[in-house]
């Protein structure tokens, strides 16, 4: 089953003006307004502005090796709603649709692991782990034994499981509407084939084939 047109039309987004500085400059020619945008480097996402209310939605969840992972979430009613993203971004992706899609469904945003601000507890390279700036590799020479990074391996397949503890979790109740851009359209067909009783419906967007 697939999401009534309400939800679509909500959650449309305008993608041109997401496009990366290389993007806009190779569409100059049909649109002279992308390269003055490219050269003043203030590409912003297209919409409203993000309020301010979204910072203090951020929130961690601990997954399994103590793996830290962040998500958003906002709403107070409505059916439940995951954003996953694309392929090296985080959820700050959809700051400029979160408050829309909050006045009809309790919408959560989750990084995947490795990607935004969810992170591995532990780098087994010295010199690695969370600092006042954030996470920090160590980058050392040598493997420090006396850290794990708990069969560390990122992928699609980690990154589904990730989706599906999320939801049993985090969000605990479903099914859930999930909409992914990207590598996040290709991680919600990949939930809702494995676990079809868990997704409402999905919303793809220029998914990952």
């Amino acid at each position: 089953a697939f999401a009534p047109a309400s939800f679509y039309n909500n959650i449309r987004m305008k993608t041109a003006r997401s496009l990366s500085i290389g993007g806009l400059i190779g569409a100059t020619r049909k649109c002279p307004h992308a390269l003055r945008a490219a050269e003043s480097n203030n590409v912003q996402p297209a919409g409203p502005a993000p309020s301010a209310e979204l910072s203090d939605a951020s929130q961690y969840w601990e997954w399994k090796n103590g793996w830290q992972i962040h998500y958003t979430m906002v709403g107070t009613q409505g059916p439940p709603l995951l954003l996953l993203t694309g392929f090296g971004v985080g959820g700050f992706h959809y700051a400029r649709n979160i408050d829309k899609l909050a006045k009809t469904h309790r919408v959560w945003v989750m990084d995947v692991l490795g990607q935004g601000k969810s992170w591995p507890i532990n780098d087994p390279a010295p010199g690695g782990g969370y600092t006042e700036q954030g996470f920090q590799w160590g980058f050392g020479p040598e493997c420090d034994e006396s850290k794990d990074a708990g069969n560390l391996n990122y992928s699609c397949s980690l990154w589904a499981e990730q989706t599906v503890d999320f939801i049993t979790s985090v969000i605990k109740e479903g099914p859930v509407y999930i909409a992914g851009n990207s590598l996040g359209g290709y991680l919600a067909v990949m939930v809702a084939s494995r676990k079809s009783e868990m997704v409402k419906g999905l919303f793809l967007m220029n998914p990952t084939p």
